[in-house]
């Protein structure tokens, strides 16, 4: 999939009492045309697809100071509901072509669903339980955490592993590995027979149902920042583990790097959320059992062409003595 996600088309195309300035596609299925005009932008511009006139999703004006003060004109967005089988669409002003957005070029951004995507035009309003939610169990793999957990000695434990999704992938290339996570519904409704023999699912106490050492190496993927007393449960899993622990959880230096651009994180609506870890403070709470850390960044991302991290992954080694 394309990192690109939107399509910037700066026309400056004078109309007769305005001008279009730019054209933006997004990959979430927005095309916003953006100008200025003393007629309402609606009245002349039309995005025209293969079924027929695209629905006008949104009309916003614009506070730019220099039409406000004069008072005969008005900065303006149009937004139009773009789907897949409209395509291709013709954006037209007045009755001339401005852009055409066919299946080959909205390729270069794809088409994919937001997250919140009912935020883009709905007429409720959400409450906070909307927004800051529990979802379901992520069906996904990071591609760095599994490259990562390949590099582990089996026999191999991922804890809290939710759908399974890790524990599929390294059965699936012939290792011994084991999955443990809370026995609730959810997580019932996604495991298939298949994947729920190798997965056992208890009641979140202490103690974890496995003898001391009894893995060569243990996981905890995006776990410990939901569990609000975690460090009685990182004992535990040095404790079963003779070797490695390899723990990832969200690396909170995404806040100030991404509140210069305004903007938050998708994964901070989260309402489990209940630590918020730095590199630091991940390891200063692994480091009273194990001597060794390697400190990976993984789903790092950008935002404005800045560098925002995606999580910490820790991999520990050197178990400390009492522990064995």
């Amino acid at each position: 999939m394309s990192n690109t996600t939107s399509l910037r088309n700066r026309i400056d195309h004078k109309v007769s009492d305005g001008v279009i300035e730019q054209i933006d596609f997004e990959c979430y299925g927005i095309l916003r045309v953006t100008g200025w005009s003393a007629r309402a932008p609606q009245t002349f511009i039309t995005a025209v697809g293969s079924h027929g006139a695209l629905p006008l999703l949104n009309h916003f004006l614009l506070a730019r100071p220099d039409l406000v003060k004069s008072g005969h004109a008005s900065a303006f967005q149009l937004e139009f509901k773009v789907s897949i089988d409209a395509l291709p669409i013709e954006l037209r002003a007045d009755g001339t072509v401005l852009d055409q957005f066919t299946l080959e070029k909205v390729s270069a951004v794809g088409m994919r669903a937001p997250e919140y995507a009912i935020l883009l035009d709905t007429d409720h309003v959400p409450a906070r339980e909307n927004i800051y939610s529990v979802g379901m169990p992520s069906d996904s793999l990071s591609p760095e955490v599994l490259m990562l957990a390949e590099t582990l000695e089996p026999p191999i434990l991922d804890f809290g592993c939710g759908s399974g999704v890790l524990v599929r992938a390294l059965r699936g290339e012939g290792r011994e590995v084991r999955g443990l996570e809370v026995d609730r519904p959810e997580i019932r409704e996604t495991l298939s027979k298949k994947d729920a023999a190798g997965i056992t699912l208890y009641r979140g106490t202490l103690p974890l149902p496995y003898d001391n050492n009894e893995f060569k190496s243990v996981i905890a993927s995006e776990v410990l920042e939901h569990i609000v007393d975690y460090q009685p449960v990182i004992r535990e899993l040095a404790r079963i583990t003779s070797q490695n622990l390899l723990v990832t959880v969200p690396d909170m230096a995404c806040i100030p790097m991404t509140s210069v651009h305004h903007v938050v994180p998708i994964h901070l609506l989260e309402a489990s959320h209940v630590n918020f870890f730095t590199a630091k403070s991940m390891t200063a709470a692994l480091a009273p059992y194990f001597s060794s850390f390697k400190i990976y960044r993984v789903g790092n991302f950008e935002v404005n062409s800045c560098f925002v991290p995606g999580s910490l992954a820790l991999l520990c080694s050197g178990k400390k003595p009492f522990l064995r």
